[in-house]
């Protein structure tokens, strides 16, 4: 890997692995689905206005401007962004932390499996990996027959999430994708909005400036300046690749919880960590990616 592609994974892992910090003060002052509709709401102005600075460089400098594909960015603006979201939200409360997070790591595996790449060897490294995360997330994880319905819902998501990558990278490489991801958060935005018109009418809303600093950290850090260089990574490396990032997001939400919560490290979170690290570096260590960088 490059150190611009390395840079890249690393910022969005840690970015986002730190989303439920500004969601859980956020949540304090306002529903769940709501939050993630200003959130995608300011994401896509994000998107949009750098859009906007992209088309007027290139068009001082006479350079072509790629299309954004409304199609396909309408479907990933679904599948992507607003049906996993929606899905993880109304797991909530329906599944055990450890449990969803756990089916969240069988991203990489999903993603593998529907794309059809040739992969030799990487199902025992997948496996490897969601072997960490489960170590990692053994302290929240439990099972019951009442946590089917929860189960359910997490292991769709996963389905969205991986369809959407293998969907992204097939169909917008010749897209411009601050425009395409204006468009998917435009969406979402709407979506979101609509289901929490239906589901969340007559619950308490207050928004005081620390609501107003975590939704624009969601909308920005979190969302409008990381997607389309999330975007990026799957052009240069193959889908399932790219999805590993899901297993240093969660080990990154770990090791915070565990620091802000003043736990000490357990024996199983960093043989976990460990493990899961090891088998990221070995992911993209493996074969050459799709531009022929080693």
């Amino acid at each position: 890997m490059k150190l611009s592609t390395t840079s890249a994974f690393v910022v969005i892992a840690l970015l986002w692995g730190s989303s439920w910090i500004p969601f859980s003060v956020a949540q304090e002052q306002l529903p769940r689905f709501w939050i993630c509709a200003l959130s995608s709401a300011i994401a896509a102005l994000l998107a949009a206005a750098l859009a906007s600075v992209g088309f007027l460089f290139d068009r001082r400098h006479s350079r072509p401007r790629r299309p954004a594909n409304l199609a396909p960015s309408l479907l990933l603006g679904f599948t992507a962004i607003a049906l996993p979201q929606s899905l993880n939200l109304w797991a909530v409360g329906r599944v055990s932390p450890g449990l969803a997070l756990l089916t969240f790591a069988l991203l990489p595996l999903a993603t593998l499996l529907q794309g059809g790449d040739e992969a030799p060897g990487a199902l025992p490294k997948l496996a490897i990996g969601v072997g960490g995360v489960a170590m990692v997330v053994s302290g929240g994880i439990s099972t019951s027959p009442g946590q089917i319905a929860g189960v359910l819902l997490t292991v769709l998501g996963t389905a969205s999430s991986a369809f959407s990558l293998n969907y992204a990278r097939r169909n917008l490489r010749d897209s411009d994708l601050l425009t395409s991801c204006a468009i998917q958060y435009g969406l979402a935005a709407l979506l979101l909005g609509g289901l929490s018109f239906a589901t969340e009418r007559g619950q308490f809303v207050h928004v005081g400036w620390q609501t107003v600093v975590s939704l624009l950290v969601l909308g920005i850090a979190i969302g409008g300046a990381t997607r389309p260089i999330y975007y990026w990574l799957l052009l240069e490396f193959e889908a399932w690749r790219v999805a590993s990032i899901e297993w240093i997001v969660i080990l990154v939400a770990a090791l915070e919880s565990a620091f802000f919560l003043r736990i000490n490290p357990s024996t199983p979170l960093v043989i976990g960590g460990v493990l899961i690290v090891l088998t990221v570096i070995s992911v993209f260590r493996a074969r050459s990616n799709l531009r022929g960088e080693a």
